[in-house]
């Protein structure tokens, strides 16, 4: 019924597709439920690519179920991340790069920044800011459970409807059945608390995932343009802005109609919820910074708030657990390029911010305290404090210990 995907399973482009994805880089995704690793699959590249590429020539490459992975977070609740195979992640990418291309699924639009080619989260962040400096009043909700949610039926059939008979289309099915692969009944138990079901949704960790759940909103987005709303949109991540309360409730029961055609909800107003309504000059978190008013600058800036620094500081400090490092087979010397690692992640996360300046302070405060940590349980405390300012600065460290009274 449908000709091969020619166009995506040359080697040639399956090498170039490698070269530009972060398997090919040196901290390459975790491998999926056969175990193979990045740097295995490196080992044999070009034997692998010529195998998948046979694979796709012929009709017989299919993707293979996903590896979970349960990360828990800060709240105590979990997260569900679905790993796919490093073959799977390298196909996935092929199929996403000829889609973007030339923008094959229409999901390109003025109003969505996520997963977008050519735009970056600091640019949603810029928009926000200007756009409330013109309409001040906000409302910011997100769609619940989005992701898990997506009905797969009707998404099958509006891609057939989009692409017709391209060769692309039985891969994206393939795609969108992708499910995971329990073996532990303790991960099966916290995964059904999360309300994740087999047959239900849009696993995340895919690399076609985000522009898939795109096209899932492309028809909210064009109905936003059509009756003019101010909106951004960052995958599940709305934020309207207007110039009264009135027009915001406006926006929030067209959230409400327009979602509901597609079988999805965002939570109901309240103080405690993620749907919230903000007057003029008040603070709106969007994409883990504030959006406040700064009476010294005359105008709304992004800063990094207080909680998220929180945050920060214990993610560092959790680098420092010498047990966990060692069972994991880290090396002192992997730690520590963890950790600075992790302080370059956050510059480039937050730069733009009116307080980075604080911020890259409490962050280098607590790498310093991380590398301290680690060094005081392998010495001891007496000896690290007989070490001299110099040796210190040389460990990494140049900040008095919280022992140090």
């Amino acid at each position: 019924m449908f000709p091969r995907p020619l166009g995506i399973s040359s080697v040639d482009n399956l090498t170039s597709v490698w070269i530009a994805s972060r398997d090919a880089k040196s901290r390459p995704g975790s491998p999926g439920i056969d175990r193979q690793t990045a740097r295995k699959f490196s080992a044999r590249l070009n034997s692998n690519l010529e195998s998948i590429s046979r694979e796709l020539r012929t009709g017989r490459f299919h993707f293979s179920r996903l590896r979970p992975r349960l990360l828990l977070k800060p709240s105590g609740k979990f997260r569900l991340i679905c790993v796919p195979t490093v073959k799977d992640r390298l196909v996935q990418r092929a199929i996403g790069r000829r889609l973007i291309a030339n923008d094959r699924l229409g999901v390109v639009s003025p109003v969505s920044y996520g997963f977008v080619p050519g735009r970056k989260i600091t640019d949603a962040i810029n928009a926000a800011i200007q756009l409330r400096a013109e309409h001040q009043w906000v409302l910011k909700t997100d769609i619940q459970s989005f992701f898990d949610r997506i009905q797969r039926g009707p998404l099958v059939e509006r891609l057939r409807g989009k692409l017709g008979r391209s060769s692309l289309l039985p891969l994206l099915e393939d795609v969108i059945r992708c499910d995971v692969k329990v073996t532990d009944s303790a991960d099966q138990a916290r995964i059904s608390e999360l309300g994740i079901r087999a047959g239900i949704g849009l696993r995340q960790g895919m690399p076609l995932s985000p522009l898939l759940s795109n096209f899932v909103l492309r028809k909210f987005d064009l109905a936003v343009q059509r009756c003019k709303f101010r909106m951004i949109r960052y995958a599940d991540d709305l934020i309207f802005f207007a110039d009264s309360r009135e027009e915001a409730l406006d926006c929030l029961a067209f959230v409400v109609e327009e979602l509901d055609k597609l079988h999805h909800e965002v939570p109901k107003l309240g103080e405690d919820s993620k749907t919230q309504l903000l007057p003029p000059r008040w603070p709106v978190e969007f994409l883990g910074v504030d959006i406040s008013y700064s009476a010294s600058k005359g105008g709304y800036v992004a800063k990094v708030p207080g909680l998220v620094i929180e945050a920060i500081h214990d993610d560092i400090m959790k680098l420092a657990d010498i047990s966990a490092a060692m069972k994991n087979g880290k090396k002192f010397r992997d730690v520590c390029g963890r950790v600075v690692a992790v302080q370059n992640a956050y510059k480039g996360a937050y730069w733009y911010a009116e307080n980075w300046e604080h911020v890259e302070g409490q962050i280098r405060g607590a790498c310093r305290s991380a590398i301290a940590k680690l060094l005081t349980e392998v010495f001891g405390v007496e000896t690290i404090k007989r070490l001299s300012a110099e040796q210190k600065e040389f460990f990494g460290f140049d900040i008095p210990l919280e022992t140090e009274e």
